[in-house]
């Protein structure tokens, strides 16, 4: 409503600084209004626990896989209406959506696959955590995110960390991603997805070098010892003002 953003527009200018997770978040802001002071702090993990050996992957197929809410803005039927256009072409390969689900898109999803007759091309587990999440990010082959509103996907960091390649959307607001050579940056459209889909599990070199990045670009950019120090840079210097 306009009250909500009204109040949102007058924290945001009365904030000693406005801190967000991304680089093209900041610049969206300061185009919005020239006068905020935005800093960028982006996300980070501890990636220990994610490189243990003794989990035991779900499905022997390999697999896509999309991680988080089941809502949706993430827009996981896009993502069953791109695989379907492919299927026939990547057997065996399978799209795993895993996480939980919002409303009412559980159900809309399970429609969706039989219409599509992906029922032997598609899982989806539920929400996982600990050792099963493991498991579901060490074996995917590809991680996969159209979402249509994104800060900075923790799931997208995780995948990186255990060096898959990504395929995500501009409103996931990494451009880096293609720079660095680490996956694609795909609109949300259904054909654009099946292109990007298919040429990257078609290429299993260039799929195995654009993971090597990925793990790279984590390195540099995602590890928890980066954000920490930045925050508490940022938190002393509004501190200070």
């Amino acid at each position: 409503c306009s009250a909500c953003c009204d109040c949102a527009n007058r924290v945001l200018r009365h904030a000693a600084s406005v801190i967000v997770a991304s680089d093209e978040l900041a610049m969206q802001l300061r185009t919005r209004d020239g006068k905020l002071q935005v800093q960028v702090c982006a996300h980070g993990i501890d990636d220990t626990e994610l490189h243990r050996d003794d989990v035991d992957r779900w499905i022997d197929e390999p697999y896509l896989l999309y991680l988080g809410w089941l809502e949706e803005r993430k827009n996981p039927t896009l993502l069953l209406r791109a695989f379907a256009k492919i299927a026939d072409q990547v057997q065996p390969w399978k799209l795993a959506l895993v996480g939980g689900e919002r409303g009412d898109t559980g159900e809309s999803i399970r429609d969706l696959v039989k219409e599509l007759n992906l029922q032997t091309r598609f899982v989806m587990p539920g929400m996982v955590e600990g050792d099963d999440k493991r498991a579901w990010l060490r074996h995917a082959g590809l991680f996969v995110l159209p979402s249509s509103s994104e800060s900075l996907s923790v799931a997208m960091i995780e995948a990186m960390a255990c060096g898959l390649p990504c395929i995500v959307s501009p409103q996931c607001h990494v451009p880096e991603l293609e720079a660095e050579g680490a996956g694609r940056v795909v609109p949300l459209d259904v054909d654009a997805w099946a292109a990007a889909m298919l040429a990257m599990i078609e290429d299993a070199a260039g799929r195995q070098a654009m993971g090597d990045k990925a793990r790279m670009m984590y390195e540099k950019q995602f590890t928890l010892t980066r954000p920490v120090q930045t925050m508490e840079g940022l938190l002393r210097e509004a501190a200070g003002k």
